[in-house]
């Protein structure tokens, strides 16, 4: 759940509301293994449940280092994949 002043601020593109990180991530992503959820002080976990945006073949590993998972606004909060380097809000697990 987001706080409302958090939320707003993520929501407009000068703050990066167009892609929100998740905790999925490619074990490795040279090698297109499975993606597995990460978090904080537990081992990976595997996605049961995934919502790629089919549009673009996602996940594609476009820039071959794609490794991180985003919810992409532009298209109903589908999911894509993008270097983790890259600087989005991001959710968290309640």
């Amino acid at each position: 759940m987001f706080a409302d002043a958090k939320w707003s601020r993520c929501n407009t593109r000068e703050h990066y509301g167009v892609y929100i990180w998740t905790a999925g991530q490619w074990i490795n992503p040279k090698y297109k293994s499975t993606f597995v959820w990460k978090m904080t002080d537990q081992s990976p976990r595997p996605m049961r449940y995934t919502n790629w945006r089919k549009a673009s073949d996602e996940p594609n590993n476009a820039y071959g280092h794609d490794a991180c998972v985003n919810l992409f606004k532009k298209y109903r909060y589908t999911w894509n994949d993008e270097p983790c380097s890259n600087k989005y809000c991001f959710i968290c697990e309640n």
